[in-house]
């Protein structure tokens, strides 16, 4: 039952219309998703990042390791978003940084990687949800 409710949320959560405030930030005024660790990482966090070559714990164990971030369940995806995450803050958060800066190098800022998901931007509508699920003080992180 679940998994119903999961997937009938996410068919009816997109946004129809992405609004850019003030302050930069993205909002999403019919978005009705849950603002939770939990659906964050089930319908956005995996999906996107957590694969063979990204942040799993596949990509983890390989020689060459990646990033150390693991966003397979909501236990690890917990434990790699306690210092990526500011509860309150999606400004001063890296997970949204990462999200919504531009692609590729910039010696004048001294940001050597590119957007995440490197090869396809998150929709709007998701970095939106991740923003809120951050600035409503991250529900269902659990910090040390």
């Amino acid at each position: 039952m679940y998994r119903l409710g999961l997937v009938a949320a996410l068919l009816s959560g997109a946004c129809a219309e992405i609004e850019c405030k003030d302050d930069g930030s993205y909002s999403c005024p019919d978005d009705d998703r849950p603002a939770t660790l939990e659906y964050v990482q089930a319908t956005i966090l995996r999906p996107a990042c957590s694969n063979a070559q990204c942040h799993s714990a596949f990509a983890n164990a390989g020689p060459e390791g990646s990033s150390g971030y693991d966003f397979d369940s909501v236990e690890t995806a917990n434990g790699s978003l306690q210092n990526i995450v500011v509860p309150g803050d999606s400004r001063a958060s890296f997970l949204f940084t990462v999200l919504v800066r531009p692609g590729g190098d910039d010696p004048t800022t001294g940001i050597y990687a590119a957007r995440m998901p490197y090869d396809q931007p998150l929709p709007d509508a998701e970095i939106s949800l991740i923003a809120r699920w951050i600035d409503e003080g991250a529900v269902g992180l659990v910090t040390q």
